[in-house]
């Protein structure tokens, strides 16, 4: 299979090893999987119930767009209980799985969603018309693109769609086979969640596939893709895509810094309150995490779920309202705000004196206060219950330049050839390479 467009292809015909991994071609979990001769093509690997395979998402699998795509078979007759068949996970999150992605058995078909960034989630499902046999292979694609949708292929020809816009980019940790879970904090495969399969030709590529290319994929016919163009900003299905993720089509733009000289410092929330939990991952400098958590019968779209999980740290009424306490004696007067969450935002202190003010759905919003404050609470209270902030930042900006006496280092820096600096740097570059999209990074280095 030829190399462009691919960023993980796994045949079986070497173990554990994929043919081709952009990201790190070693398993993280590799336990109770076999290798056997009768796949699709050639040799395929075979997951016992206690089975773990799972590989670093990081250049392997980006969550802006790609496709997933595998021969499956069930080696024992399915019926109407749902089990998971492939999954990925976030780099960090605020549910108790972290899935970014999951394609499943759901009983009667194949059921697959992406989570945006907000919670959401774009999932699309299937009926078979007769059940596979247990010794039947069948082929899954399952494609998505933050600027359309999601597509699912069953052998080759459209099963479901949808077409959404949505926020995808995020960090990604692993992905695999089955299991109860695989996240950042674990991968295990227990209870109900053990279950037999065989795969083959497990595939991740770059884009979106088209109809006809999936239909390739599904009859082993596979031909070259092209390399993908670096994306241009002049068109204006990438225009929105980035002025979406970085909040630049908000209502209100930041002030503009007008100063010869500017000082600006963080004011840090060290704690946080929904009811009576604390809640730190709406102010944790971490975008995937998320205030509030995730409630087991969520209302937010795509979240109605056929695995009952255990509520996550939230109770059925958290992500109607939280109020952050920043440190004391700490002046600020810049407010930003990343997630969907829309509504009001309340500046109150102990004598009762307060600032309202509005804030609407965008990724990234700022607001700049007509003077500094300290000492006080600020309390959001959101329109639609469990909408996300995935982050608050307090800041104090204004007029000012370094203490004098101050230390300074001055740096020259130029485009890095991958030979510059020492070897510390080479760790900076793969970090950069697995989060980014070849047209999203460029990497600099000095001294």
């Amino acid at each position: 299979m030829k190399n462009e467009g691919i960023l993980f292809y796994l045949s079986g015909e070497q173990g554990s090893v994929p043919e081709i991994a952009a990201g790190n071609p070693e398993p993280n979990f590799f336990k109770d999987v076999e290798v056997i001769g009768d796949g699709r093509k050639g040799k395929a690997l075979r997951c016992l119930p206690t089975q773990l395979l799972a590989y670093w998402a990081p250049g392997n699998l980006y969550s802006q767009r790609g496709t997933v795509s595998f021969f499956w078979r069930s080696r024992t007759p399915l019926g109407p209980t749902e089990f998971p068949l492939f999954r990925v996970s976030f780099a960090d999150h605020s549910s108790w799985d972290a899935l970014f992605m999951r394609i499943d058995y759901n009983g009667h078909g194949i059921d697959a969603f992406v989570t945006d960034v907000n919670l959401s989630r774009l999932r699309v499902s299937h009926r078979f018309e007769a059940l596979p046999e247990p010794d039947q292979w069948f082929h899954v694609a399952f494609s998505w693109d933050e600027t359309v949708g999601v597509r699912l292929y069953i052998d080759g020809e459209l099963a479901a769609k949808l077409d959404r816009e949505a926020l995808l980019y995020a960090g990604l940790d692993q992905f695999g086979t089955h299991s109860r879970v695989i996240s950042n904090a674990q991968v295990q495969s227990s209870y109900n969640y053990m279950r037999t399969g065989d795969f083959d030709e497990i595939t991740v590529f770059d884009r979106m596939l088209t109809d006809g290319e999936v239909r390739a994929v599904s009859r082993l016919e596979m031909s070259a893709l092209a390399k993908l163009p670096a994306r241009d900003l002049r068109e204006e299905r990438w225009n929105r895509e980035w002025q979406r993720r970085f909040g630049f089509d908000a209502g209100e733009m930041p002030a503009a810094l007008t100063h010869p000289a500017t000082a600006v410092r963080k004011v840090e929330i060290h704690d946080a309150w929904d009811h009576k939990r604390w809640w730190w991952k709406g102010c944790d400098g971490i975008r995937e995490t998320t205030w509030p958590g995730v409630y087991n019968r969520s209302g937010l779209p795509g979240r109605t779920d056929y695995f009952v999980l255990p509520d996550w740290d939230c109770y059925s009424v958290s992500g109607k309202e939280i109020t952050f306490q920043p440190v004391k004696d700490a002046y600020f007067n810049h407010i930003e705000i990343s997630g969907s969450a829309a509504g009001q935002l309340r500046i109150h202190g102990r004598m009762e004196e307060q600032l309202k003010v509005r804030r609407e759905s965008c990724e990234r919003s700022v607001l700049r206060l007509a003077e500094p404050v300290r000492n006080v609470d600020i309390t959001f209270t959101n329109d639609v219950i469990e909408e996300p902030i995935g982050d608050i930042t307090l800041l104090q900006v204004e007029p000012g330049v370094a203490p004098e006496g101050a230390a300074r280092e001055m740096f020259r820096f130029a485009p890095d050839d991958g030979k510059m600096g020492p070897e510390c740097f080479d760790g900076v570059r793969a970090f950069v390479a697995g989060r980014f999209a070849a047209d999203e990074r460029r990497c600099f280095a000095g001294d």
